[in-house]
Order: structure tokens, then sequence, then C-alpha cells
């Protein structure tokens, strides 16, 4: 198996891309760390990837729980080879309308937690020359237009009016990926076909995967 003896992070494993990934990586061998937040769905992704894995049913908004993820993670497995952040949520609405509450819960699972989860598993991905993947989203590629604020495609910060609020997006190619490389881990972003529902109405995604 090509992946044998390798150990690999995926969250949002609990269903849709990530569960997929794990199923896939468990099938080449690698051992898999199954991060979430409903472990009921968790322990369904783990009878499909067998013996080597287990379960971490985590709060990504939550400091301290991504602080004990992370010392879990360190303790349970010798190295990590692989970080695949597929764990992501999105909401729109009118800008006037929209919480600063869901802003913010957003920014956390979207941004910060993939942040400090990186931050703190690198030294033993640095170590195995291991690879930290980021699985992101096509919706920018779709025009969305929710309760007054439209959105389209845009590349860098532009954005061009279409009669109501405009949001700029950054543009993204389907099914092709950017790499980077940083002192040892290769960093990819993924961009696959969503597997979410969209609104016929907009082409708004409405998946969400934690």
């Amino acid at each position: 198996m090509k992946l044998s003896g390798q150990a690999a992070v995926i969250t949002g494993a609990s269903s849709g891309i990530g569960k997929a990934i794990a199923i896939a990586l468990a099938a080449e061998g690698a051992g898999v760390a199954l991060v979430g937040r409903q472990i009921d769905l968790l322990e369904q992704t783990a009878q499909a990837t067998g013996r080597n894995t287990r379960i971490y049913a985590t709060e990504l908004t939550d400091d301290t729980a991504l602080e004990q993820l992370a010392y879990d993670l360190r303790y349970d497995w010798q190295t990590i080879n692989i970080l695949i952040h597929c764990a992501g949520v999105i909401a729109s609405g009118r800008v006037e309308q929209a919480p600063v509450a869901e802003f913010d819960r957003q920014y956390r699972i979207n941004v910060r937690a993939p942040y400090l989860l990186t931050q703190v598993l690198l030294p033993s991905l640095r170590e195995c020359n291991g690879q930290i993947v980021f699985i992101n989203s096509t919706a920018g590629l779709h025009q969305a237009c929710t309760a007054g604020a439209c959105r389209e495609p845009a590349r860098g910060a532009e954005s061009r009016n279409t009669g109501a609020e405009c949001l700029p997006w950054a543009y993204c190619q389907p099914n092709a990926g950017s790499r980077v490389r940083i002192r040892g881990p290769r960093i990819s972003a993924r961009a696959p076909h969503s597997t979410g529902r969209y609104c016929r109405a907009c082409g708004a995604c409405t998946h969400t995967a934690t």
C-alpha cells in the first residue's frame, strides 16, 4: 500500500469530501485521525476506514479544544505525515443584517482553526517532509444573489456592480491546485467540484462540513 505507515489528520471527516478523503487514505494503508464535531458521524466514518483509525470529536471554534486536539494528536501518533483541512462553514445574507457572531464563527472555523492546527503540528510535518492540504470551495465561481447582496467571480479585489451590493470573491480555477513549499512540508490548495447543494435561484452553496 502506498501510504502504509503514514498518519493523516483530516478535519471535517464526519461527512462529504472529508469522509471520502479519509476512506481513500485508509484504503492506501494510512492511519487516519478523524476530526469533527459529531461523534456519531465520525464513528460511521471510522467503520469505513478500518482499525488504524482514531476519532477526535472537537469544536474547532474553541481554542482550548484545539489545544487539547493538538496534544492528543502528538501523543497518539508518533509522526503526522499528512494534514488535510476540510472542515468549513458558509453563511450568506445582507451586509447590514448579517450577525457579527456569524462572521466570527466562519472566520474561526475557516481561517483561524486551520492556522492554529497547522502551527502546532508543523514540527512533526517538517520532520517527515509531510504534506498540508487545504480543501477549498468553487462557490466563488457561481454568481450568488442573496437578499440584495450579489456576488460574482472577481480577480483579485475587483468586482462588478450587478445592481445590488457587491462583494469581491477570490478567483479560483476548479480542480486546479496551487502549491508552495516552506522548509519541508508541501502545502497544497485544492478546489474539487462541490458535493454540496446549490440554490437554483442564486447558485449559493448550502454545504457545511464540520
